[in-house]
């Protein structure tokens, strides 16, 4: 399948700082030029080769040697495979543009065709002097490289196509499928595939591990699954470079997700975005580590004792302390549940700090019930590893 781009010419390029700068080369003798692109130089088909050296004018975006190594091994086989040229190609045609775009002219939050026709690209372009730049939500490394035809500009991810709905994309992506059951079950389908635009924090199959189809069809009836699942749903596209630490989104149900940034790790709520910016024309999928419960379904109408229970830590990873008020000792009873409701552990409170041995328990999120005789409340807690 690989076509070896041949030496057919002498690129004239500086490195500076290793800043790279083309004179008077089109883009794919820049490419050629480049030692961390020969993956992508291997994968252009002389047809590729033939229309990019012509006169464009084109905007290139060149995943380099370690994009590619961080594509799946289905993904990497299936591009690879010499009875998929025809894929490889629309996934290369996929990161041009058939104009010549510097950075200042890219429009923050706009899609631009591709040469694969139908396929567009999601830009976030930050302006401000030490904005970055963004296509699909990944990061351009190096910008505005000007080849005689155009530009060219570095990326660290290759990006594939977008489907056409974010329901495509939860279909598509196999650690998704129970979510796509409770989709289904609960009637989102049809919303989520209108033309949006959707942001959904996708709970993985491990997140949802203990959903039965029984208990499916209780939340179905109780109207639950579909408040519960809106709460994963916030209108409008938000890619990774979108989102921003402390930023309040507001869900469809009309609840507030929190996000939250820290080093390398985004949160939502507590929950860890595990893979990000699943592209589709009607918005973005992240997948998320656990599931997030709205406060329509953890809230009740909380007796006075509510203000005196603490939990910490919270998320924790192998024990939680719960303190209660004296007032409640001789009644209390602490209940945890996982998200199908199931009961873990349940038992009278014999101090005014409880421990809870969560060591044992997949991470994921869980509802802590402390009922009373003065009352109940329901408290949401994360298991962390």
């Amino acid at each position: 399948m690989k076509h070896v781009l041949p030496i057919l010419f002498t690129a004239v390029l500086a490195v500076f700082g290793g800043v790279l700068t083309a004179q008077s080369n089109t883009v794919v003798d820049i490419i050629s030029a480049s030692e961390n692109h020969t993956t992508l130089q291997e994968a252009l088909t002389p047809e590729l080769i033939t229309a990019l050296s012509g006169a464009g004018p084109f905007t290139v975006f060149a995943p380099t040697d370690a994009a590619f190594e961080m594509l799946s091994e289905d993904d990497l086989s299936y591009l690879t495979n010499e009875d998929n040229v025809d894929s490889l190609v629309s996934v290369l045609q996929y990161h041009v543009i058939a104009d010549s775009l510097p950075s200042d002219s890219l429009r923050d939050g706009m899609m631009y065709p591709t040469l694969n026709e139908g396929d567009s690209l999601y830009v976030r372009n930050d302006t401000t002097p030490n904005g970055a730049l963004f296509v699909n939500g990944v990061l351009i490394t190096q910008t505005e490289i000007t080849a005689s035809n155009g530009v060219v500009y570095i990326i660290d991810a290759v990006l594939m196509q977008p489907v056409a709905t974010v329901v495509d994309v939860i279909m598509d992506t196999d650690t998704l499928s129970t979510l796509e059951a409770a989709v289904v079950a609960a009637g989102l389908d049809d919303d989520l595939m209108g033309e949006g635009l959707f942001t959904v924090f996708a709970p993985s199959n491990l997140a949802l591990a203990n959903i039965s189809p029984d208990s499916l069809n209780t939340l179905t009836t109780s109207g639950d699954l579909e408040t519960i699942l809106e709460y994963h749903v916030v209108p409008g596209r938000y890619t990774s470079a979108d989102l921003m630490d402390g930023m309040m989104l507001m869900t469809l149900g009309g609840e507030m997700l929190e996000v939250t940034i820290s080093g390398d790790s985004v949160l939502v709520d507590s929950s860890l975005i595990i893979m990000a910016d699943m592209i589709a024309d009607n918005g973005v999928v992240h997948v998320i580590d656990s599931i997030l419960l709205p406060m329509a379904i953890t809230s009740v109408d909380e007796p006075a004792f509510a203000r005196e229970v603490n939990i910490m830590p919270n998320p924790a990873t192998s024990l939680f302390y719960v303190t209660l008020p004296n007032s409640i000792l001789n009644s209390a009873v602490l209940t945890l549940r996982d998200f199908s409701g199931r009961t873990i552990v349940s038992r009278r409170a014999t101090s005014d700090r409880e421990p809870l041995d969560v060591g044992a328990l997949p991470t994921g999120t869980y509802l802590l019930e402390i009922r009373a005789n003065a009352g109940v409340i329901q408290r949401k807690v994360m298991v962390q590893r």
